[in-house]
């Protein structure tokens, strides 16, 4: 799932810009590209999230604190596209600031509007069921006792 849209990113990059870094002509804007770039960039969210959430996040609240991410974490993989993501050291450090949001997010939580959609809770330990047996060892040859 796509965290943000084109007009979104739009805000980011100019119009110019987004046809530079996505088509071969550098005139107009290459549309599949540019949805290509936008979902690798909610799937790189997305491996980031699904350690706390279930993904994709679709909460209303969830979603002021996701969209500007993943226009971040979009434009550095445009700009890469092209190599020049690293002659840009703004783009850069807004890309590792985007990613260690998402690794607080994950590891704090912090999203609202998710309420008890967290997932990967450790069970209480009553839970568990002792495990029990008469298996012996002997040699490398596990022996079973009837």
């Amino acid at each position: 799932m796509a965290y943000c849209t084109s007009a979104q990113l739009e805000a980011q990059i100019s119009e110019l810009g987004q046809a530079q870094t996505t088509a071969e002509t550098g005139t107009s804007i290459d549309a599949t590209i540019l949805d290509e770039v936008i979902d690798q960039a909610g799937n790189k969210m997305n491996l980031y999230l699904m350690a706390k959430y279930t993904v994709p996040i679709t909460a209303a609240d969830a979603l002021p604190i996701l969209v500007p991410i993943c226009v971040t974490i979009a434009t550095y993989l445009l700009y890469k596209r092209r190599l020049i993501a690293s002659k840009n050291d703004q783009i850069v450090e807004d890309y590792k600031l985007a990613i260690e949001e998402l690794k607080m997010i994950r590891e704090d939580g912090g999203l609202p509007g998710l309420g008890d959609s967290a997932i990967g809770t450790e069970p209480a330990i009553e839970d568990y069921e002792p495990i029990v047996g008469s298996e012996t060892q002997v040699f490398g040859t596990v022996l079973q006792s009837f």
